[in-house]
């Protein structure tokens, strides 16, 4: 009999248990709602970011000239020291992510044809996020209706 008497106080104190989370959650006090300042925001209108899981690492798909290696990393160089530590940091050269898929990796490609987008947009980046949390950012570079040059002096030597 006293086996028997333990299950259903198991039960019903793991319910309690539960309750009382249900409880606290639901009265525990809610974020002010952020201003966007042009930031992606969660349906609980906070900012979407990386948060503390810096740095982000960022590939460069073989689709990419060699050429613009240098300017990226440069870019990215720069970015780190406008905001004053390491939040972006270059992962290599890849062509083991050949699809744009959600797949917890960052990557940059470079599409030579059949631009998806609005003609217009010299590149576009998609992100993934859950509630205030960024886990991935990819950025498709449009080749088919731009042209880009990796230094001022390959723009200065075409005549631009």
């Amino acid at each position: 009999m006293v086996g028997r008497r333990n299950k259903p106080f198991k039960w019903v104190l793991m319910g309690a248990v539960l309750a009382i989370g249900l409880l606290v959650q639901a009265c525990a006090p809610q974020q002010a709602p952020q201003e966007s300042c042009n930031f992606m925001m969660s349906s609980d209108q906070q900012r979407i970011s990386w948060g503390p899981q810096t740095p982000a690492i960022l590939y460069v798909d073989s689709s990419v000239p060699a050429e613009f290696f240098e300017p990226i990393r440069s870019a990215v160089e720069r970015w780190n020291q406008s905001v004053g530590r390491e939040v972006l940091k270059i992962g290599g050269w890849t062509n083991s992510y050949p699809n744009e898929d959600q797949d917890g990796v960052n990557v940059i490609y470079w599409k030579k044809s059949a631009w998806p987008d609005n003609k217009d947009k010299q590149a576009v980046t998609t992100i993934y996020w859950a509630a205030d949390r960024l886990f991935e950012a990819d950025i498709r570079i449009n080749d088919v209706n731009f042209d880009y040059f990796g230094t001022n002096a390959d723009c200065k030597s075409s005549g631009f």
